[in-house]
């Protein structure tokens, strides 16, 4: 019996350490991933923060192209105005021009 006892006694305490040293491990992954979670919570925040960030780059970047688009608009139209307003002004000038030429040579 006493060598039972001895063994039963052994198995009990290797038990225990056994039990212990998963405590242990728990307790150390319990910390590491109290450690982890706030790493990525940080993370997840400045990959927001750099989204956001691009996003309103990409909106300037679109409203400043829509700038200068309606500058280019209106400088086509100011150009277009200025060559219809010079056509016009050599047509008054041409047409009497060209109307006196093709009556010298009718003649």
């Amino acid at each position: 019996m006493t060598q039972e006892n001895q063994a039963i006694e052994i198995r009990k305490n290797s038990i225990k350490e056994t039990t212990l040293k998963n405590l242990d491990l728990k307790i150390k992954r319990k910390n590491l991933v109290l450690q982890i979670i706030p790493n990525i919570l940080t993370k997840k925040i400045q990959m927001t923060c750099q989204l956001t960030q691009i996003k309103r780059i990409l909106n300037l970047k679109e409203k400043k192209n829509l700038e200068i688009e309606k500058d280019l608009k209106t400088f086509h139209l100011k150009n277009l105005k200025r060559i219809n307003s010079k056509e016009q002004n050599l047509s008054y000038y041409i047409k009497p021009i060209l109307n006196f030429i093709s009556f010298i040579f009718k003649i």
